[in-house]
């Protein structure tokens, strides 16, 4: 059986290889640097080991991969917040900490790993990205550091004769994908009727959904093919047709400002995979079309934001929409540490819902069922302690 472990697990792509990975017989662990997660998941995820881990921390990076003594290593955490990714300093932390991870797991006996990179590695002068003829000239910090890990991983294992492969991301959307990223933002805002600034929209890209390329990840590591691998679609697609495809889904389609917003004097018009050796080497296929992958995502968004009012859902720190769901008690007592003298009064102290989110922006965990009214004031001091959103009852005496 191959055991494999999974980096970036909580992640946008890495969380939707772990039932691939199971599905095709695998024993997998997970690596996350979210508890939160991390126990949310090991519930629905029953058959899969959750290691809680910050990989940018050598003895630690040490520690899972003796802990789970991987066959198999499927690498896909990096540092990916929008706005701040493309020239962050923690791209090189991460070009360091992966090669740890990689001697670490070939010093345990390890066979095969396949790593993320990006589209972002490629002339995008050229626009047509093809693994084998466009010439590699990324111009950013994130595209550098990825280009530098996969040379030096193609050069590391050709000297220990370990597999790898190196999966170039092109541009993901679907469930959990961060609220600021164009598809997400825009489906948020014609569910809120907000008006929706926009660039001219002519730039064609290369969209996938992030189940599709989850499955292609999973593919690719348990084929025997090696080298750089594209992970797209291979269909261009301008944004204006992306958008306007959501207005007809949802509505509002007066809310789009076109031209709202300048391009980029480097705007690249057109950045398209060749998937070739995806499709014909590795014999991989999309399950999503843009339109079904868009209807899921739109729905996903729908019950997100619909289950109950907005306010509730969003962080009250940095109000973002992006949080999630990790644990639910109903009818729990709303006071701790307070001392109650009679049994009677004690059964039937004030109860109320426990329903905590945690935001993915900036980690804040908070009780969206929170009914402040249900506090009693006059038997008890209340220590309010804001960065952790957490109230500590001590009883007077």
């Amino acid at each position: 059986m191959k055991r494999v472990l999974v980096t970036g697990a909580g992640g946008f792509v890495g969380r939707h290889t772990l039932q691939p990975l199971l599905d095709r017989g695998c024993e997998v662990h997970a690596v996350t640097s979210k508890s939160h997660f991390a126990d949310a998941n090991r519930t629905s995820l029953v058959n899969c080991t959750w290691h809680v881990a910050d990989l940018l921390n050598p003895i630690q990076v040490k520690t899972v991969i003796e802990r789970s003594q991987p066959t198999h290593l499927l690498h896909l955490a990096w540092c990916t917040t929008p706005g701040q990714y493309w020239t962050s300093e923690e791209n090189f932390h991460w070009v360091q900490a992966s090669l740890e991870l990689l001697y670490h797991f070939r010093e345990i006996g390890g066979q095969r790993v396949v790593m993320a990179g990006t589209c972002a590695e490629y002339d995008w002068n050229y626009g047509y990205c093809s693994e084998n003829l466009t010439p590699l000239k990324p111009n950013t910090p994130y595209g550098i550091c990825k280009n530098a890990l996969q040379t030096l991983l193609s050069a590391y294992c050709n000297q220990t004769d370990l597999s790898s492969g190196w999966g170039r991301i092109f541009f993901a959307y679907g469930p959990y994908e961060h609220p600021k990223r164009v598809v997400s933002s825009v489906i948020q805002a014609l569910l809120k009727r907000t008006p929706i600034p926009c660039s001219h929209g002519y730039q064609i890209r290369d969209f996938l959904h992030v189940y599709d390329i989850a499955d292609a990840f999973v593919c690719f590591l348990l084929s025997e093919q090696t080298g750089t691998v594209n992970i797209a679609s291979g269909n261009p697609v301008t944004l204006k047709e992306i958008i306007a495809s959501l207005t007809e889904k949802i509505g509002n389609a007066e809310l789009i400002q076109w031209g709202a917003l300048l391009t980029a004097d480097n705007e690249p018009p057109l950045i398209v995979a060749d998937t070739r050796r995806l499709t014909q080497e590795i014999g991989w296929l999309p399950r999503f079309s843009l339109d079904n992958g868009l209807d899921q995502t739109i729905d996903w968004w729908k019950k997100l934001l619909g289950r109950t009012s907005m306010s509730q859902f969003s962080c009250p720190i940095c109000q973002s929409d992006s949080t999630i769901s990790f644990l639910n008690r109903e009818q729990v007592p709303v006071h701790q540490n307070l001392v109650i003298n009679k049994q009677d009064a004690a059964i039937h102290t004030t109860r109320g819902n426990l329903y905590l989110r945690v935001c993915q922006e900036c980690g804040f965990i908070f009780n969206q069922a929170f009914e402040p009214t249900k506090l009693s004031y006059e038997k008890t001091m209340i220590i309010v302690k804001p960065i952790l959103y957490h109230l500590v009852i001590i009883s007077k005496p």
